[in-house]
């Protein structure tokens, strides 16, 4: 296995119609505490806010096959449905996350 990450998911969406920034927030915290930083694998996150209001939610991870077992647990995982639930639209972010491999990382 790596060392550093090698694989960034960068999955853009919108909150929920209500749901604040504050909330917003405390349910990626908690999403990131409880249920992305135990697994193997996992390197760091970042959530990005644009101007317009929309966001940008970063994950690194170690490999593809860490961030697989990931995907393969989170929709059942309470802390992350309740950060799907303050997505307006949990199933087009889905649609809309990419995958980039790292090709350099000056960290």
């Amino acid at each position: 296995m790596p060392d550093r990450a090698t694989l960034l998911e960068w999955t853009p969406f919108r909150a929920a119609p209500g749901v604040s920034d504050t909330h917003l927030l405390a349910a990626a915290d908690r999403l990131t505490r409880e249920f992305l930083a135990p697994l193997p694998g996992y390197v760091r996150r970042f959530l990005l806010r644009q101007d317009d209001g929309s966001y940008v939610d970063c994950i690194a991870w170690r490999s593809a096959e860490d961030h697989a077992v990931a995907m393969e647990t989170a929709m059942t995982h309470p802390a992350a449905q309740d950060f799907f639930a303050c997505l307006e639209d949990p199933e087009a972010a889905g649609a809309a996350m990419r995958h980039f491999t790292i090709a350099a990382d000056w960290t």
